[in-house]
Order: C-alpha cells, then sequence, then structure tokens
C-alpha cells in the first residue's frame, strides 16, 4: 500500500560539499514540520558528499546521484519525485532555522493568494558565524513592505530579489508555469520567481529562518566575469517566457 504523500517536499541540489552537506541536511531533517519528504540529488560529486548523504539515517530522507554534473538538471530531478503539497529548495552548504517551514506555512495556508513565501536571510561563512561585508550584503528582498505581484515584477527586471534556499512554494504551481529550465544556469531561479510572479503573489517573511553560506567564489552566484557573462546572455530570455503570459 503506497505511503501517504507528505506536506512538504524539500529538494536539496548537492556538489562537492563535503565539509557542509551534513549540517545542511540535518538542518531540513530539524524542522518542526515532520510531514516532510527530503530528496537530496547529488549532482555528479567526486568528493565523499554523497557518501555522507547516504549515512545519514531517517526515512523521509532519499538520495539520488547522479553521475555527471550538469548533465541533467538536478533540482528538476528532484520535483518530478516530489509527492509533498508544498515544495521548498536547499543547498547543500545551506541551513535552516527549525521554525522555517512552520511559519511559512501558517502564512500559506492562511493566505490562498500566495504562491510563494520567502523568508529573509542570514548570511554566514564558512564556520556557520554571520558574514558581514560579502558580495551578497543587502542583495534579497525583506519583507518591511508588502508588494504586489507587478511590483515584484518591476524589481525583479532588474535584480533576482529572492534566495532560493528561503522559498516554500505551492508545487501545483510550479509545475503549472514550468520547473527549473536548464539552458539558464545563472538565472534558472530568477526565471522561476518571473513566472510564478506571472500568476500569484509573493511574501517575504520578515524573519531571517534561511541561513546562506558565503564561501569565496565557490557560490554560483558570486560576482565574477563568468557569472556576469551567464547572465547578459540569457537574461533576455527570462522575459521573452513573461512576456507571452501577458
Amino acid at each position: 500500500m503506497p505511503t501517504p504523500a507528505p506536506l512538504v517536499s524539500i529538494v536539496i541540489a548537492s556538489y562537492q560539499h563535503q565539509a557542509y552537506v551534513r549540517q545542511a541536511v540535518e538542518s531540513v531533517l530539524a524542522q518542526t514540520v515532520r510531514d516532510i519528504e527530503v530528496i537530496v540529488v547529488d549532482d555528479g560529486s567526486t568528493d565523499d558528499t554523497p557518501n555522507i548523504v547516504e549515512s545519514i539515517r531517517d526515512d523521509r530522507l532519499r538520495l539520488i546521484r547522479l553521475a555527471e554534473n550538469r548533465r541533467e538538471h538536478a533540482r528538476n530531478i528532484g520535483l518530478g519525485l516530489a509527492r509533498g503539497r508544498y515544495v521548498a529548495f536547499q543547498n547543500s552548504d545551506d541551513e535552516w532555522l527549525p521554525e522555517k517551514l512552520a511559519r511559512q506555512l501558517n502564512v500559506l495556508e492562511s493566505r490562498p493568494e500566495l504562491g510563494v513565501c520567502f523568508t529573509e536571510v542570514q548570511l554566514i561563512d564558512q564556520m556557520g558565524q554571520p558574514a558581514k561585508g560579502t558580495w551578497a550584503d543587502g542583495i534579497f528582498a525583506t519583507g518591511e513592505t508588502q508588494r504586489g505581484a507587478n511590483e515584484w515584477l518591476r524589481r525583479l527586471f532588474f535584480s533576482n530579489q529572492f534566495c532560493i534556499i528561503s522559498a516554500l512554494a505551492r508545487r501545483n504551481l510550479v509545475d503549472l508555469v514550468g520547473r527549473f529550465r536548464p539552458s539558464l544556469v545563472q538565472l534558472s531561479d530568477h526565471d522561476l520567481w518571473i513566472r510564478l510572479a506571472s500568476v500569484a503573489e509573493l511574501w517575504v517573511l520578515p524573519e531571517p529562518l534561511s541561513r546562506m553560506r558565503v564561501d569565496g567564489n565557490r557560490n554560483l552566484s558570486a560576482p565574477n566575469r563568468a557569472s556576469a557573462t551567464r547572465s547578459f546572455l540569457k537574461w533576455p530570455t527570462c522575459w521573452n517566457t513573461t512576456s507571452a503570459r501577458h
């Protein structure tokens, strides 16, 4: 007999994070919301990352190993396996505070017009301590001011406002607008927020319940020539999709 679908599916994309992956996965498993499934999709790590995940014993945890990095979109594979009513995303070097999902679910369950609830983000360093004076300071939206869908779209025109690890989305809406586009290496989450903002309202919970690790230039979105070039070349693609919907 099939097991009942969980309330929340969490997709964790992992790659070369043996120093951090245990903390990342355990911070998800330690959520006060227990009705979850955790799908870790390891994107061809050559270090001990997948073995560390495999050593964590929890019936809610599932590991998928990909043979080659970036041959497939790790998060889309996870979404294809997800069964929850809601879906969240984590990276293998970041962390959540225990109340993250509970706080977001309270918002989404009481406000059906919202498609995605984000949280504010605390930046941490390699040791898990608060990080200041980094390239990521102030780049994410806060929950101080309520904004409508059109305002979010205007803001998203200029930059990505949201940290992917802070998102909790209704899975039916993610399926409706389409999942991550593999061709958008640098902008795939930004592109998804634009498409979701075109069909539902977005909200930022004013609590720093997500902890993003800033580890020099190892972060994919860290400012450097390669990331700037990818963003410049792919930027028009994001807006072509949204324009077609209006």
